[in-house]
C-alpha cells in the first residue's frame, strides 16, 4: 500500500470508519507480527497479543491519528512500547513474586481449604469459589505493589511492620495499599 492510500485510510479511520480500520489491519498485521517476533527473539508466544493490543490502541486513539504521518512507523512504535511494557511487567513480577513462591501467570496461594465433613449445604464449594475469585482479582486488578503487599499480608500472614521493612516503604503505605486492595476486592466480588 502506498503512503497516499494509507493517508486516505487514516483520514477515514480518524472518522471511525471500520472498513478503513479493517483494511489497515489486513495490510499491516502480518508485517507487524514479524516485527514483534524479531523484536522478541522469535518468541512467538507474545506476538499475537502484542499485535492485537497495538491495533486496539490504534482504534481507541483513532481521533488523535495524524494522517499526514506514515502509518508503519506509528504502529511499530506502539508495538515496541507494548513489548517493552510487557517485558518490564514480566521482570517485576519475577522480582517480586518468585521469592514469594508465586507462579506466573496466576497466583498459587499458600492457603489450603480444609473441607468441613459436616458440611452438607455446599459452603465448602462456595468458599473455594470465593477464594478463586479473590485470587483472580488480586492477580488481574491490583497493581504489582498493591498485589505484593496484599499477598504478604493475607496469604503469608506477615505483619504490616515486617512488610514495610522488607519492601523499604512506610507502614502507612502498607496500610493504605491493603485498604485499597480490600476495597477493590470487595467491589469486584460483588460484581461477579
Amino acid at each position: 500500500m502506498s503512503f497516499v492510500d494509507d493517508k486516505l485510510l487514516l483520514e477515514r479511520l480518524k472518522n471511525s470508519d471500520e472498513k478503513a480500520f479493517e483494511m489497515l489491519f489486513k495490510e499491516y498485521r502480518p508485517r507487524l507480527y514479524e516485527y514483534v517476533c524479531a523484536l522478541s527473539g522469535r518468541d512467538y508466544h507474545w506476538a499475537p497479543e502484542i499485535v492485537h493490543e497495538t491495533f486496539v490502541k490504534v482504534w481507541t486513539k483513532r481521533a488523535t491519528i495524524k494522517p499526514e504521518l506514515p502509518f508503519w512507523p506509528s504502529i511499530r512504535k506502539i508495538a515496541r512500547n507494548l513489548f517493552i511494557d510487557m517485558k518490564r511487567k514480566q521482570k517485576l513480577r519475577r522480582i517480586f513474586l518468585q521469592p514469594l513462591g508465586i507462579a506466573e501467570p496466576e497466583i498459587q496461594p499458600k492457603i489450603i481449604l480444609i473441607p468441613d465433613p459436616a458440611d452438607e449445604t455446599g459452603k465448602n464449594i462456595e468458599r473455594e469459589e470465593l477464594l478463586r475469585k479473590i485470587i483472580k482479582i488480586v492477580d488481574g486488578d491490583l497493581s504489582l505493589k498493591c498485589r505484593t503487599i496484599f499477598i504478604l499480608s493475607r496469604f503469608w500472614y506477615w505483619e504490616n511492620a515486617k512488610i514495610a521493612e522488607s519492601l523499604e516503604i512506610s507502614k502507612k503505605t502498607v496500610e493504605n495499599q491493603l485498604y485499597h486492595a480490600l476495597k477493590i476486592i470487595k467491589k469486584e466480588t460483588e460484581k461477579r
